[in-house]
């Protein structure tokens, strides 16, 4: 045990010397120009620390003293750059033990995504640095780069030109890391950290965040992801990452359903949808674009609201028309902006000329002499927690940095300015950005780095205001095999969840006499778990009140392919509802266990009205999850129907996550539907899908 610690501490220290270098050696160097070892020599050529080339077919490269091999550099490098063919790779990862090297970063290709070969081959590159507590950056990956340390660790051209900044960057792909630091570049705002991960075979996405989490120059974690191996960890680490500092995530892959089950469940909970509800769970703001993911990570990175559950915003313009623009944009996105106090806008009053526009937004007209009281008054309101100001640049008429910095003398409430002009605002954005105030070149962008801030304080609160579950298992008998539809309902019964009186039937006498003893109208089903979806196949008949209507039914179960000699029905009484929906879990091999809710019946697919998340979860984030469906009105009397009962689907919910810690053999669950009315709710469909080894 204790020397799994030491060797975890010596890997998070290597992982601080790869990541933030004082010595760096290139394997590989030349003096060729159209080699990748050249473009790696030419990237560090502002690096204030010590740079040694590694080749043994060369005396010197680029004017400095080459070293034939890793163990012959007269001090350990904190950085290894592999500028070799990959085949070399596992032999240099040897070299750098000798050497006492902190890490390496292989930039090339050819290893695990290309086969079985390159699988192999990456093994072994890993085994040499895991022997040696050497970090690995990639294989596969465009590098990183640390402008505060002056350190380029890439082979692409002009990264040295990206200053340091508060934004640290982390992304499985190394062309969307660069992607992302240039479009940082470009708006004038720098990185801490730009990390491209590539196929990550050792240092990985959950380990960057733990390392950026506790960097102080790191303000905002800017988060890319293209797939998600170990979701949970995942999870639990953006959880504490957020409660230190915001984390902004781009998943792609919207399209990919994930290899889930075949149930509805599994459809309706992909894995693009899983990853953005854990994110949102685990307190991230989720965008769906690099822009988006640039804009939100810098405005966060400025400065951060409290946690809130409805932060107020004030919008302050010197022209109208963008005003409402900036106004429309952010109550289209449940942002609130509310009236100022009465003795606020009397105040206003007081300051602005007549005509202009006071209960929020304020029109201030032009910028006059006043503008920095008026821009005070509104932020003295006690109903406004953040503030967007937007004027055209005249420089006669408002010197935005002064006037601004001014009120941040007095003021810490967060301020968000957007300025249009012919001349350049770069000197101007800069100077504001330094005085912590995030600034925009356009009304549009103005309004999305303010919900930006708005989304995290929301995010904040719910997590300070969720409840600690603790789903401990309870002892419960293991399923041998894949229970039938009675099966399932008879355990769902034993864990609270209501279900309709039933009986199960192996000849057409019994079901004739279950019809008897329900009395009409019954629902008559197959009984079959290989049947997933009895509707589909002919095995469900609603609404059967009379032996006619009961022998139509048998007859057309009987009809049904491949059923055998084993043929079962299952008579149940009918339960009349107001509204369906689906419930489910599913025990995810990356997430862990998920729940979802959604409408349900045979509208599931067709709707995609459905919220998923990460179990074990408290009952308001239940509730949240279930409020926040497009269907939920239907649960609130709309139209003047009766409501339904929202704590018995949340009861339903917390029965589910209850049940898949207590059976770790259940691989799946779904309701659908489950009936809701007023006085409460019931399954009227069960799936219970269970893992490989117990369904056989």
């Amino acid at each position: 045990m204790k020397d799994n610690v030491k060797s975890e501490g010596r890997r998070a220290e290597n992982l601080a010397r790869t990541l933030k270098p004082e010595i760096v050696a290139v394997v590989g160097a030349t003096n060729a120009l159209e080699k990748a070892g050249a473009q790696a020599m030419l990237a560090l050529a502002g690096f204030p620390g010590t740079v040694y080339p590694v080749n043994p077919k060369a005396q010197e490269v680029m004017g400095q003293r080459c070293y034939p091999t890793l163990a012959a550099l007269p001090e350990a490098p904190d950085l290894v750059i592999l500028a070799v063919p990959s085949g070399l790779a596992p032999h240099v990862a040897e070299d750098a033990a000798l050497a006492k090297a902190g890490g390496l970063l292989v930039i090339a290709g050819g290893f695990a995504e290309t086969g079985e070969d390159g699988r192999a081959l990456q093994e072994a590159l890993l085994a040499s640095c895991l022997a040696a507590d050497i970090r690995l950056l990639g294989p596969n990956t465009s590098g990183f780069i640390n402008p505060k340390r002056g350190c380029v660790a890439s082979f692409a051209p002009g990264l040295d030109q990206i200053s340091a900044g508060p934004v640290g960057v982390v992304a499985q792909s190394g062309g969307v890391n660069l992607t992302i630091a240039l479009l940082l570049h470009r708006l004038g705002h720098g990185v801490s950290h730009a990390v491209g991960l590539g196929n990550s075979a050792d240092v990985g996405t959950v380990e960057l965040i733990e390392f950026l989490m506790n960097d102080p120059d790191t303000k905002s974690i800017a988060l890319h992801l293209e797939g998600v191996t170990d979701g949970r960890a995942l999870f639990q680490a953006v959880a504490r990452a957020t409660r230190k500092k915001p984390v902004v995530v781009f998943p792609v892959g919207q399209e990919d359903v994930g290899d889930f089950a075949l149930s509805h469940t599994g459809k309706m909970m992909g894995a693009h949808q899983t990853t953005v509800a854990a994110m949102r769970q685990a307190g991230a703001l989720v965008v769906d674009g690099a822009e988006a993911l640039v804009l939100a990570a810098t405005a966060l990175a400025h400065r951060r609201l409290p946690p809130l559950a409805k932060p107020g915003v004030a919008v302050i313009t010197g022209q109208a028309g963008p005003g409402l623009i900036i106004a429309d944009r952010l109550k289209a996105a449940g942002v609130d902006v509310p009236p100022l106090a009465p003795e606020t806008v009397t105040s206003l009053n007081g300051l602005l000329p007549p005509l202009t526009y006071l209960a929020n937004p304020v029109d201030t007209g032009r910028p006059g002499d006043s503008f920095g009281a008026v821009v005070e008054t509104v932020l003295a309101d006690a109903a406004i927690d953040a503030a967007v100001i937007y004027a055209l640049d005249e420089p006669s008429a408002l010197d935005a940095k002064v006037v601004l910095g001014r009120v941040l003398e007095k003021h810490d409430t967060p301020i968000l300015f957007a300025s249009l002009g012919t001349r350049d605002m770069g000197a101007e954005h800069a100077a504001l950005s330094a005085q912590g105030i995030f600034s925009a070149g356009s009304p549009d962008a103005l309004a999305d780095g303010l919900i930006a801030l708005v989304r995290d304080a929301e995010a904040q609160h719910r997590l300070l205001s969720a409840q600690d579950e603790a789903f401990a298992p309870n002892k419960a008998e293991t399923l041998s095999s894949t229970p039938d539809e009675a099966e399932a309902k008879e355990l769902l019964a034993a864990y609270g969840v209501a279900t309709p009186a039933r009986v199960v039937c192996e000849t057409g006498a019994q079901a004739h006499a279950a019809l008897e003893t329900l009395g009409g109208p019954v629902v008559v089903k197959v009984l079959d778990s290989t049947i997933l979806h009895k509707s589909d196949a002919g095995g469900v008949h609603l609404g059967v009140r009379d032996a006619a209507g009961l022998d139509a039914a048998l007859e057309a179960i009987d009809a049904i392919p491949d059923l055998g000699a084993s043929r079962r029905y299952l008579v149940e009484a009918m339960w009349q509802f107001d509204t369906e929906m689906i419930v489910g879990a599913v025990r995810d091999p990356s997430w862990g266990v998920c729940l979802s809710v959604g409408s349900g019946g045979v509208l599931t697919e067709l709707l995609a009205d459905t919220a998923t998340c990460l179990a074990p979860v408290g009952r308001d984030a239940l509730r949240e999850r279930v409020m926040s469906l497009r269907g939920a009105a239907l649960l609130t009397g709309f139209r003047g129907g009766a409501p339904g009962d929202v704590d018995g689907v949340i009861d339903a919910l917390n029965s589910l996550q209850q049940i898949m810690f207590d059976h770790p053999e259940i691989a799946e669950i779904e309701i659908n539907p489950l009936a809701v009315r007023a006085d409460g709710v019931a399954a009227l469909d069960a799936l219970i899908t269970c893992t490989q080894s117990n369904a056989e």
